[in-house]
């Protein structure tokens, strides 16, 4: 039986955020959403969209490309927070002429289960829902990854951001790198709603001519020998990032490592090595 992953989302204590700030989040939101149908159009079946409310859910063609999306789509709405559920499952109502809200199967109602049991009682904000014993590994994976980067401040957020877009974490065909760098047109523009703006002194990405054009991917589903996973580091990073960000490479160097983020990528590497391991066992 072939499998599908539905993924859900939606923001974390929208009801405390002031109306100005909500209306300015859910701005933000249209506009990633829009970026990001296009560079996961590969691995999309039904495009991200809204819902009902603050939830917006989309349906992928693996549970690998799901979590790059959802990944990426946390990183780009920090500080605000979100969860997210993703099911593995069949797809069993297919409404052709519909969005992804008209859709149904295992696939959905799991990853409903999921989004229900995110983030409650300080558990994962992001978990995900095969019906499996393995489950639980791939959610401290994916947990390790979150919380790695769950006190950055607005700098480091962006720097983890720049290491995206030019070294981005991934598996094989289920984006269009050539459209990543759209992603920093999203963030150059955010400035102009209130609640991004509000505290920063400056915008890392509306210094930027034009996007980093030069995309070096790396594979989560490459081969990678060694008894750890490390590939979340290449030679050259910290130099190439300096150049971007207009900074000096040892100042690029101390951050990636105080801010944790080779770490965060290389749990999510791990998580999405596990999450190709679910699915190969289910076809």
């Amino acid at each position: 039986m072939n499998q599908y992953t539905a993924w859900m989302v939606d923001l974390k204590g929208s009801r405390e955020y002031a109306l100005s700030d909500r209306s300015d989040i859910q701005n933000h939101i249209t506009d990633v959403c829009g970026a990001l149908n296009r560079i996961f159009a590969p691995s999309l079946l039904h495009e991200v969209a809204f819902s009902a409310g603050d939830e917006l859910q989309g349906l992928f063609r693996s549970p690998a490309a799901a979590y790059c999306c959802a990944r990426l789509f946390r990183m780009l709405l920090w500080p605000a927070q979100v969860r997210s559920g993703l099911g593995m499952g069949s797809w069993d109502i297919r409404m052709t002429d519909a969005g992804t809200t008209a859709q149904d199967g295992q696939a959905y109602h799991r990853a409903r289960a999921a989004i229900a049991r995110a983030g409650e009682q300080d558990e994962c904000p992001a978990l995900f829902h095969s019906d499996s014993e393995n489950d639980v590994y791939i959610n401290f994976a994916m947990d390790t990854a979150i919380r790695l980067c769950e006190h950055m401040t607005g700098g480091q957020n962006e720097l983890m951001l720049l290491t995206e877009l030019a070294y981005p974490v991934c598996v094989t065909d289920v984006m269009d790198l050539e459209r990543l760098p759209e992603l920093a047109e999203v963030l150059a523009r955010r400035s102009r709603y209130g609640y991004y703006a509000r505290g920063r002194k400056r915008n890392l990405f509306e210094a930027f001519v034009k996007p980093p054009g030069i995309v070096t991917p790396v594979y989560a589903d490459a081969d990678m020998p060694g008894l750890y996973i490390a590939a979340g580091k290449l030679r050259g990073m910290p130099t190439a990032l300096s150049q971007l960000a207009g900074v000096s490479r040892q100042s690029m160097e101390k951050t990636l490592k105080t801010a944790n983020i080779y770490s965060a990528r290389n749990a999510a590497i791990i998580a999405l090595r596990l999450l190709q391991k679910a699915e190969r066992r289910e076809k």
